[in-house]
């Protein structure tokens, strides 16, 4: 049998005043985590794919309505996206913060619209999402080509090019809602921090009949609140089912594909 063998650290003065400093700022931002879990358990899957939607696509336009109800915009939106099918492939970004997703988020709530003009608005979400997730999975994505260029252009040319300079480029980079989905057949938690101080992360596991949020921020930003984010989004999926169910009652059943690409995780797993 193997005997395991100590190792002996020679630690200098200098390196244990810095492993006491870390140790202080990783306590610091474990107390400032705000975390909830949110165990949605109106609908799964199996309601979604009744619609004919992708229960991915569904979701990601879920937390755009939850953050538009919360903050009036959308902002710079994260979800992985796996590109193992490709040599040395990791992950790329799906952009769900899209105009069409602005346009039906903007109109959701107000009552002076009429309802053909709302399903009509998240039917186009819906399509644009689906779109961007399937020419993200298929490696036309623009996130690892534009970080690309702005590496090669330090390395090569000593400088970073203007256009990733601009206000807008750093916004564009700003996740202040970043999401993953996390599936699994265990019925266990799986969440991380969110990305920057004032934004949101958000993981979440679909199953058949229920949904798994696991929502953060920071509780040193003002302008962000995890419990306010999970009860908004169980109030935005009970939105989204009437809104579906009076597609189905006027025969406005949407018209998408409930099968899409396996985008959204490092795993094998299909998103649908």
């Amino acid at each position: 049998m193997l005997k395991s063998t100590p190792l002996q650290w020679n630690i200098s003065i200098e390196i244990e005043k810095q492993i006491k400093q870390a140790e202080k700022r990783t306590d610091k931002v474990v107390v400032d985590l705000d975390l909830y879990v949110l165990r949605f358990n109106e609908y799964g899957s199996d309601f979604i794919k009744q619609q004919r939607i992708s229960p991915d696509a569904y979701i990601q336009l879920a937390l755009q309505l939850t953050y538009f109800k919360l903050h009036r915009c959308i902002v710079s939106t994260y979800e992985s996206c796996s590109l193992r099918q490709f040599r040395m492939g990791r992950v790329d970004t799906i952009r769900a913060s899209t105009v069409e997703a602005r346009d039906w988020a903007q109109t959701a709530n107000l009552l002076d619209v009429e309802e053909d003009r709302k399903i009509k608005l998240f039917k186009r979400a819906i399509q644009k999402q689906v779109e961007i997730m399937q020419y993200t999975s298929s490696g036309h994505g623009p996130e690892n080509h534009l970080r690309a260029l702005r590496e090669l252009s330090k390395k090569h040319f000593g400088s970073i090019p203007a256009v990733f300079r601009e206000k807008s480029f750093g916004e564009y980079g700003n996740y202040r809602l970043s999401t993953s989905q996390l599936p699994t057949d265990a019925d266990i938690l799986v969440g991380y921090g969110a990305v920057v101080p004032d934004g949101y992360g958000c993981s979440y596991s679909t199953k058949k009949n229920h949904i798994i949020f696991c929502v953060s921020s920071f509780y040193s930003s003002d302008e962000t609140s995890s419990d306010f984010f999970a009860l908004s989004l169980e109030g935005s999926l009970l939105q989204m089912r009437e809104l579906c169910l009076r597609m189905n009652a006027n025969g406005s059943l949407a018209t998408f594909s409930a099968r899409t690409p396996d985008t959204t995780t490092t795993t094998n797993v299909n998103i649908s």
